[in-house]
């Protein structure tokens, strides 16, 4: 009996017991944000920027959402403690702005981002792309496969009532995107889709993630941009069930080899 105690502690022990995402909240220079996760560090930074029309321009900031995400979101997508979602923004001020941009995760413990990451792109803004979204191995070579999966509920809502005269359920549609060339291509819709988001898993370690933003059209001025959140994921429960079942099992057989 000592014998499947011991194992059914050790099933509990090995459950997480909270999905984490990615806090990013330290602003080192201009160009750059560090971000904490799992006990390690994620490095965000951009080069050639293009900062448009007017003063100001594009960048890098830190984002969370808090109030406005539904329940049925934070089902399909875990959040922090306190019901946050953190993100990294993408940020615009004017037309025409652009920049390229890297995400690097060699500073975690393994040195890079695990197969089964969750990976989201979330207040996609009118008329702004996503191009050449490219991801390197845990070696540091280009992968010429796809390696974004899509997650059961793709197109998330963070809060199908928010609003702003272009926002609601009917109007909200998945995003265009396309892999070719080694490389994801996101193509901003004509209205905001700020209510929602488009979630994957890795499917492949991830040890940089390097891309190219732009606000494509002229003639619009305001803020906006992508935002990206990353998280681990969460199995499902009757994945845990299996675990502690087997484990149960295995104890209980050589419990029964030791009586014979």
């Amino acid at each position: 009996m000592k014998t499947i105690q011991l194992a059914a502690l050790a099933a509990l022990t090995i459950l997480p017991t909270q999905a984490a995402w990615v806090e990013w909240s330290t602003i080192v220079p201009t160009n750059q944000v560090n971000g904490t996760f799992n006990g390690g560090t994620i490095v965000a930074t951009r080069t050639n920027v293009n900062a448009g029309i007017a003063s100001g321009s594009p960048g890098l900031a830190p984002n969370s959402i808090s109030t406005l995400i539904t329940p049925s979101f934070a089902s399909l997508y875990p959040l922090n403690a306190g019901g946050v979602l953190p993100m990294l923004g993408a940020s615009y001020n004017d037309t025409n702005e652009s920049f390229d941009g890297q995400i690097n995760f060699t500073g975690l413990g393994n040195g890079y981002m695990p197969t089964g990451t969750i990976f989201g792109l979330l207040d996609i803004d009118s008329r702004e792309n996503l191009n050449n979204l490219r991801a390197f191995d845990a070696s540091g070579n280009l992968i010429t496969t796809p390696w974004l999966a899509q997650r059961p509920g793709l197109l998330g809502f963070l809060d199908a009532s928010l609003l702003d005269g272009i926002d609601s359920v009917a109007s909200l549609n998945p995003v265009p995107y396309s892999f070719t060339s080694n490389a994801y291509n996101f193509i901003g819709p004509d209205a905001n889709d700020s209510g929602g988001a488009l979630m994957f898993l890795t499917n492949q370690d991830i040890s940089l993630i390097t891309y190219s933003t732009e606000h494509r059209l002229p003639g619009l001025v305001g803020g906006g941009g992508y935002n990206f959140a990353i998280g681990s994921d969460v199995p499902e429960p009757s994945t845990y069930a299996m675990v502690s079942t087997a484990l149960l099992g295995a104890a209980y057989l050589k419990r029964r080899q030791k009586a014979v």
